[in-house]
């Protein structure tokens, strides 16, 4: 009998662990490269169409644009309400450009251009530091 049981609590909790997926509108943008998840909503960098950043609040049914729309964004990363957003502007020239938000992808800064490079592949904050990979 207590074979069972142990069986039977591995299987739900195999189950919960592997939750449903749920398919949402997703921004209107276009493609999605990357997301990240700041003060209770979803960041969405988009690399085509409309481009920029778009924001959920209702766990991705519905999007609103936040910032710098009109720019290719390949990866975006948050710690606290700091969000950190790269983009591709000219894989002729080879160059990307970091930008920053202090209020959780309210209003954007541009911190930097990064010469010599064409895609950073991954953004991560540990340690009090932001790593950039490419």
């Amino acid at each position: 009998m207590k074979i069972i049981a142990y069986i039977s609590f591995l299987l739900l909790t195999i189950t919960s662990a592997f939750g449903q997926w749920t398919q949402t509108s997703g921004p209107s943008g276009g493609g999605v490269s990357d997301f990240a998840f700041v003060d209770g909503k979803i960041l969405a960098a988009s690399f085509d169409l409309g481009n920029g950043v778009f924001a959920s609040t209702d766990n991705g049914a519905s999007w609103s644009e936040s910032g710098l729309q009109g720019i290719m964004l390949t990866k975006i990363a948050a710690n606290g309400n700091t969000v950190i957003a790269a983009s591709t502007n000219n894989s002729y020239n080879e160059t990307d450009t970091i930008y920053r938000s202090g209020d959780g992808g309210g209003t954007w800064q541009k911190v930097m251009t990064v010469s010599n490079i064409n895609r950073i592949t991954s953004i991560c904050h540990h340690d009090q530091q932001w790593f950039l990979s490419t």
